[in-house]
C-alpha cells in the first residue's frame, strides 16, 4: 500500500473483514500494520463484529488504540471516541 500517495489522515475506523468475498483480499490486521508502518502517530479504531477476545487483543496490540464491537450502540461509541481525540 501506497498510504503517502493516498491520503493523509488523523485517525481511522477500520475493519476486521474487509472483503470476504475475496480470499486474497488484505484484512484489517494487515492494514493495520501498513498504517503503523506509514505513521505510527495516526489513531486507529478498530470496528469488528468480531467478539473473540483474542481479535480485540492482537489489534490493540499491533497498534488500534480502540476496538468497538458491531452492535446497536457501536456508533455512539465511536462518537464518543472521537470526541476524545485531540487534534496535535
Amino acid at each position: 500500500l501506497m498510504f503517502n500517495q493516498c491520503f493523509s489522515a488523523f485517525f481511522i475506523i477500520l475493519d476486521y473483514y474487509l472483503n470476504s468475498k475475496n480470499p486474497d483480499a488484505s484484512n484489517g490486521m494487515e492494514i493495520l500494520k501498513a498504517i503503523k508502518k506509514y505513521n505510527p502517530n495516526i489513531h486507529v479504531i478498530f470496528l469488528s463484529g468480531q467478539e473473540r477476545y483474542g481479535v480485540a487483543m492482537q489489534t490493540l496490540q499491533k497498534g488500534a488504540e480502540y476496538y468497538v464491537i458491531k452492535d446497536n450502540e457501536a456508533f455512539g461509541k465511536i462518537e464518543k471516541i472521537l470526541s476524545g481525540i485531540t487534534v496535535s
